[in-house]
């Protein structure tokens, strides 16, 4: 994919997908809707993934492109813990102070 659009517009072109999808998502009150444009958002995860390892490998100096490339890998993974950590606080915060709680 980035051989044929390039890094930067593989890179942009995932972003928008992404923005696309959560965009539209709560605008869809059907949920099998929902279930596609989480899809669609995926997608686009994997598409800005693809340009994004690509960019910071074709910027970074030799010297430097495995540690960035590493580092790269571990914010995203520690995204993955903290991220469902704060939605789980965020959701219990809401319901004590919204009327659903």
């Amino acid at each position: 994919l980035c051989g044929r659009l390039g890094d930067e517009r593989t890179c942009s072109s995932g972003l928008a997908i992404m923005g696309v999808a959560l965009f539209l998502s709560p605008l869809v009150l059907v949920q099998p809707l929902h279930v596609i444009l989480f899809l669609l958002f995926r997608a686009g995860v994997s598409v800005a993934e693809v340009g994004n390892v690509a960019l910071t490998a074709a910027n970074s100096l030799p010297a430097t492109r495995a540690r960035n490339l590493g580092l790269l890998q571990s914010t995203q993974a520690a995204g993955r813990v903290v991220s469902p950590l704060l939605a789980g606080w965020m959701y219990e915060y809401s319901l004590r102070t919204t009327a659903a709680g």
